[in-house]
């Protein structure tokens, strides 16, 4: 069974890589990010070793750069991807909260770029919306409420029921998740999507993510249920979907979180994700 440092030491060799330096303790339980120098690209990069299942290698390749982080390589035997280190790096969490709405217009830009690039794909190859969902039937929760489980069962159904244009999204599309990446902050073209999760669903469902991020600061806000709100105004003047079906999509989505959290996805997250979807308008 291969160990992560033997991931690392054969990609090393294969990418000619100096200046190795992990960005943090390397774990057999999450993906491991390292920085380096390629001797072979020329280039400082990140080396990413995939622990946890993605389909974030199929996703980069089939975008090929366009709104997302170019994928330099994949070798698929030791789940590394050779990734350009992007500069300045800074994540669109740094404009919030002063400047939340060009944040949002950030993102919309990028979702609507994607939406409108024609890529062929096999829908089968990824799961769905559907699928994930499917974990409200089956998650036994100590610490979430029943009742707020109940609820997210019960509106994700009536949301499924409209049978939207269906897309390859990023399934993850917060504020930390795109970054900066030439020098004009404000200008949308000088951000680009990392980490995709690679999922079939609606536009709707991709751009909710947002709504509740970034945590914990949005709750750490003297408002938070106001700044939700404007985003929803914000989210229906820029695509026109209706609030409702936004703040229930938002809803689904932190408890949907709140699962992936308790099961092992990041516990620390877990109660800010309970605290944030109690912020639901309707």
């Amino acid at each position: 069974m291969k160990t992560i440092n033997d991931s690392i030491n054969k990609l090393v060799t294969k990418w000619k890589l100096e200046k190795v330096k992990p960005t943090t303790a390397l774990s057999s339980n999450s993906n491991n990010i390292i920085r380096a120098y390629s001797a072979l690209y020329k280039i400082d990069v990140i080396l990413k070793i995939l622990v946890q299942n993605t389909y974030e290698p199929e996703v980069l390749k089939l975008f090929n750069g366009k709104g997302y982080i170019i994928l330099l390589d994949y070798d698929p035997e030791y789940r590394g991807l050779l990734l350009p280190d992007i500069v300045p790096g800074n994540t669109l969490s740094s404009l919030f909260p002063k400047k939340d709405i060009i944040a949002l217009e950030i993102m919309a830009h990028l979702v609507k770029k994607m939406s409108q690039i024609n890529i062929s794909f096999n829908e089968n190859k990824f799961e769905s919306i559907s699928d994930w969902l499917q974990l409200f039937h089956v998650h036994k929760s100590k610490k979430i409420p029943k009742e707020m489980l109940i609820r997210a069962l019960d509106i994700s159904k009536v949301l499924l029921e409209d049978h939207q244009e269906q897309f390859l999204l990023h399934g993850d599309l917060h504020q930390d998740n795109i970054l900066q990446c030439a020098k004009n902050a404000l200008d949308s073209d000088s951000w680009v999507m990392i980490d995709p999760k690679g999922v079939i669903g609606s536009i709707e469902f991709e751009v909710s993510r947002f709504l509740f991020n970034p945590l914990p600061l949005l709750i750490q806000q003297s408002n938070p249920k106001k700044i939700i709100q404007r985003r929803i105004e914000q989210l229906n003047y820029i695509f026109g979907f209706q609030r409702e079906r936004l703040a229930d999509w938002f809803f689904v989505q932190a408890i949907l979180s709140a699962c992936w959290a308790e099961r092992g996805g990041g516990r620390e997250f877990l109660n800010y994700f309970i605290e944030v979807s109690k912020y639901k308008l309707n």
